[in-house]
């Protein structure tokens, strides 16, 4: 699976309240290590046996903001017949998929160039 991403500032109009995510990519293989929303919260928590390795080896962002596209292979299928009871596929979808220790599927991180667009339209302000 792809998700993929746009670089934004923090006023920008296309962010809104549920643009509020960190991203935990890796530096070599853009593999998405973790994704958060911090909607009601100012602050992320990362375990202290993690954080050498997701200081040395991620890149944290919070600049990208969820396009809402997202390019998936048929072998993603088979996780939704395990698991068939995803009302989300951001929020529980990749909850679950992230938190799981037996996996050998990666979610890859695109991030899309300056001129290049793409964004949810969810409300009045993100029309314009």
């Amino acid at each position: 699976m792809m998700m993929n991403f746009k670089s934004l500032t923090n006023l920008h109009a296309m962010r809104t309240l549920d643009d509020e995510n960190v991203v935990i990519v890796s530096r070599e293989t853009n593999d998405l290590y973790r994704f958060q929303p911090i909607n009601s919260q100012s602050y992320f928590q990362i375990d202290n046996l993690e954080i050498e390795k997701v200081l040395t080896e991620f890149e944290i962002r919070y600049d990208l903001v969820d396009t809402g596209l997202y390019i998936c292979t048929p072998a993603l299928l088979n996780h939704f017949t395990e698991n068939f009871d995803f009302h989300s596929l951001r929020d529980e979808f990749l909850k679950d998929f992230l938190t799981s220790k037996i996996t050998i599927d990666t979610i890859q991180v695109n991030e899309l160039h300056s001129k290049d667009y793409c964004g949810k339209i969810v409300n009045y302000r993100t029309y314009w």
